[in-house]
């Protein structure tokens, strides 16, 4: 019964946790390559140029994380998440939508390999396994 009592008192009790940063591995980084490929004749690909762009984003280690002057190096999954709905806002998707739908269906959607998609739902994939 003491059991019960306790259980019982604790479901007024409002329980909070600290906030919680993204860490990221040393060396972590984040990239992003496009290219494109352009044919010399129209009657056939065989002779082609191709053309790239890379753009890298060093993500901070634990250690840089800790550091008191480094405020700006933490990052929040809820800042990760509000800056994804307003980059799929700003490509004509209800962001949050389109979040709360990933949430939901990513697993069902991972198990899938033979399934076509875009770059954008691998994107998501790859954030929400």
């Amino acid at each position: 019964s003491s059991d019960y009592e306790s259980s019982t008192n604790n479901a007024t009790r409002i329980l909070r946790r600290g906030k919680r940063y993204l860490q990221f591995s040393k060396g972590s980084r984040m990239s992003w390559r496009t290219n494109g490929k352009n044919n010399l004749w129209k009657i056939n690909a065989l002779y082609a140029y191709g053309y790239g762009f890379r753009a890298n984003y060093p993500f901070p280690s634990i250690e840089e994380q800790k550091k008191d002057n480094a405020v700006f190096f933490r990052l929040f999954k809820r800042d990760l998440f509000s800056k994804l709905e307003t980059a799929l806002d700003g490509h004509g998707f209800d962001g949050r939508a389109c979040m709360l739908k990933s949430f939901c269906t990513v697993l069902n959607d991972v198990d899938k390999p033979k399934q076509k998609s875009g770059m954008l739902f691998k994107v998501l994939k790859l954030i929400f396994r």
